[in-house]
């Protein structure tokens, strides 16, 4: 069994392994595989297709799935989002009202069967929406209206009562993803990039990966990146608040257009062919 990949986009992804082969054909292969989860497909291809009998060859087989497309409105698996806004000092103005209305405009990609929750924090953590079906926007996103900046930044907490929200609805099936946005240093509880790294390892274990924001340029790049890049999620640099609406869009979308999750493939291997590698 190949362990292939965590998260699968609506895009290609392929890998490559070599065959030791004694005078056998080969050709290409592709084959649909969809249901109710998964919906994708399977293709593979020899780098030649004739070789010669009678002696061992080393031969590239090329494997590749893509997932289906899905239209604007099609069906799809329910995601389970936290949304985590620094509300510390350094927010004040127009980054705060920026990071509100950026969050807001996310929920519109959203629909009701989805799970969201809204965690703000700044000396303090407090989960503002609780793990909830989106089944009523306006009262979300009348609850991020009314967060304010102020006070310090307890980073580390803001994450962890996010994973805490998250898995009331963990699904390994399903996109768990927590969305943090931060302009600063991280300065109350564990603050270095070691510990929110080892949190976000151990976040990916449990099929939970987070995505950081970082605002301006007063923020520790590493610490977010380290988050980010331990847990599977991404990071993304935003200069100015202005880019904030597009930039959160662009996350969601992302998360919206995983059609598979923990994909292995499982290489049935005939007789006069071994794998090498």
């Amino acid at each position: 069994m190949l362990s292939l990949l965590s998260r699968l986009p609506q895009s290609l992804i392929a890998f490559a392994f070599i065959l030791l082969t004694s005078g056998l054909p080969l050709s290409a292969a592709e084959k649909n595989v969809s249901d109710s989860n998964v919906k994708l497909t399977l293709n593979a291809k020899p780098a030649y297709t004739i070789l010669k009998a009678g002696q061992k060859q080393t031969a590239w087989m090329r494997v590749g799935l893509t997932g289906f497309h899905l239209k604007p409105e099609g069906d799809r698996s329910p995601i389970n989002v936290a949304i985590v806004l620094d509300r510390s000092g350094s927010m004040q103005g127009e980054k705060i009202e920026k990071a509100r209305e950026a969050a807001i405009s996310a929920l519109d990609l959203l629909k009701p069967d989805d799970i969201v929750s809204v965690i703000a924090y700044d000396s303090d953590v407090n989960v503002l929406v609780p793990a909830t079906k989106l089944t009523d926007k306006e009262q979300v996103a009348g609850v991020i209206r009314g967060i304010q900046a102020n006070g310090n930044t307890a980073l580390f907490g803001g994450v962890s009562k996010a994973a805490a929200e998250v898995r009331k609805f963990l699904d390994g099936k399903h996109v768990n993803r927590i969305v943090l946005l931060s302009d600063g240093l991280a300065n109350v509880g564990p603050s270095s990039p070691g510990e929110l790294g080892a949190l976000g390892t151990s976040l990916k274990k449990e099929n939970i990966s987070v995505s950081t924001l970082g605002l301006g340029l007063g923020y520790n790049e590493d610490l977010m990146v380290q988050l980010a890049g331990q847990s599977g999620g991404n990071h993304q640099f935003i200069e100015n608040a202005s880019e904030l609406a597009d930039i959160f869009r662009r996350e969601f979308d992302e998360a919206l257009s995983v059609v598979a999750q923990e994909v292995d493939i499982k290489v049935n291997i005939p007789e006069g062919i071994r794998p090498v590698r």
